[in-house]
């Protein structure tokens, strides 16, 4: 009752709050807003996240404080290295947008608290729950095919030389080895969901190897987001079955992780390991690890700044998403009363750079919400996904499936602030549906 009552009370206070908001960006405000967020942070994290460790509630936090609330309040002055920022946003309206992801992180947490089932940690899995070891065989047999065709359909080549800079190189929308590359995301998600769940002590330990593999050869192509979704779902299964990994180490671990993510991407990119503002008298913020996060506000403020002018589009922006977890939907997806480039979290990318992007920009999970439904989209959206997150996680716990769907979602956990917040529907339907398949032939 203790928990309901507080998580409503900064509910309204957040309501309350952007109510108030100066028009003109203050640090004072922007400060406050962190300050608040925090004080939420810790409450959700010793009530609801401390008992699992190493999950979604406390990975995802750490990403939605990065992706909205650092910016505005230690660079929006005097660093301006963050490439995103060097394109222009209204300014004016930096306080408003960052109060909303206030309002959409409290509202998260009152969601998260209000399922009402506790977490336990329960080791005596349920025979519906053993993955057959010939299930793990396969999976692991059709992920290295996938890495196979990968090759030779010339991924590896491509995706490397993107990665290194190669302006030379160009990706048509119909290379077939992004198709194999999709297939080595599903199959190598599927399989660090559920390998640890079957008898066999021998297919446990080729799927972590193989897991491990299919991570660092992906990661010397120079992409970092399968790599880094792999070790996260193994260290979120390691948590849960071996040792719980405490909240302490997980914040050890995240800002270890991003240190060696953010040398990777300097090298990468052939940069010096340090950063400088415009004018080169600055030295960086040690935020400049997560420097991709901070990146992710600029596209909170234009969908904010779009919907303020233009309103929001009902929802539309991610029915294409919904949809196109069924095959064969994109002709009624190209029916829908939207454009393309308003939908799937393209629409920073046109409202930057128009019809003809070389790059994309990505999105913001709470710019999305805010285009759906404006306040009552992002009231909507963050309680129920809050909802949802305790609810699989809890299931998750007897259930094969509710695994795949909880392991994946820890995965994606340090992207969803910066996402839209369907992204990943087609990947759940289609492992959920090949264990199905499997489970069926070899059961």
């Amino acid at each position: 009752m203790l928990k309901f009552i507080f998580n409503i009370f900064f509910c309204f206070l957040s309501l309350f709050i952007y109510i108030l908001a100066p028009n003109l960006y203050s640090f004072e405000y922007c400060l406050f807003l962190l300050m608040v967020f925090l004080l939420v942070f810790v409450f959700n994290t010793y009530s609801n996240d401390i008992n699992e460790g190493f999950g979604f509630g406390i990975l995802f936090s750490i990403s939605f404080l990065f992706c909205n609330f650092i910016y505005p309040v230690f660079y929006i002055v005097d660093y301006t290295y963050i490439s995103s920022f060097v394109f222009p946003y209204n300014q004016n309206i930096v306080n408003k947008a960052t109060a909303v992801a206030l309002v959409a992180y409290c509202f998260y947490v009152l969601g998260v608290t209000q399922y009402n089932q506790n977490y336990t940690h329960c080791h005596r899995a349920r025979r519906n729950f053993i993955s057959n070891f010939n299930v793990i065989y396969s999976i692991i047999f059709l992920l290295f095919f996938s890495v196979l065709l990968f090759v030779v359909l010339g991924g590896y080549d491509i995706t490397k030389a993107l990665y290194s800079g190669d302006l030379g190189v160009t990706v048509q929308k119909n290379d077939t080895f992004g198709y194999a590359q999709i297939l080595i995301f599903i199959f190598s998600m599927l399989l660090a969901s559920i390998f640890y769940y079957t008898h066999s002590s021998f297919s446990k330990k080729l799927a972590f190897i193989s897991i491990i593999f299919v991570a660092l050869f992906m990661l010397s192509t120079g992409t970092r987001l399968l790599a880094l979704n792999l070790f996260v779902m193994l260290l979120a299964v390691y948590s849960r079955e071996v040792k719980k990994i405490t909240i302490k180490m997980t914040l050890l671990s995240s800002f270890l992780g991003a240190n060696l993510l953010y040398i990777i991407m300097l090298i990468r990119e052939n940069q010096s390991l340090v950063f400088s503002s415009q004018n080169d008298t600055l030295p960086g913020l040690p935020f400049d690890v997560f420097i991709d996060l901070i990146g992710t506000n600029r596209n909170l403020y234009v969908l904010y700044d779009y919907v303020e002018s233009h309103g929001s589009l009902l929802f539309l922006n991610e029915l294409p998403t919904l949809l196109s977890v069924f095959p064969f939907s994109s002709f009624f997806i190209d029916l829908l009363p939207v454009e393309t480039y308003k939908t799937s979290g393209l629409f920073p990318t046109y409202l930057t750079f128009g019809p003809n992007a070389n790059y994309g920009l990505g999105t913001s999970m709470v710019g999305e919400a805010y285009l759906s439904f404006g306040m009552l989209g992002v009231i909507f959206v963050f309680f129920t996904f809050g909802w949802i997150i305790k609810k699989t996680k809890v299931k998750s716990l007897n259930s094969a499936y509710f695994s795949i769907i909880y392991f994946y979602l820890v995965g994606q956990a340090v992207f969803y602030p910066r996402i839209d917040y369907f992204w990943g529907l087609k990947n759940i339907f289609w492992m959920c549906l090949i264990l199905l398949i499997l489970n069926y032939l070899f059961t």
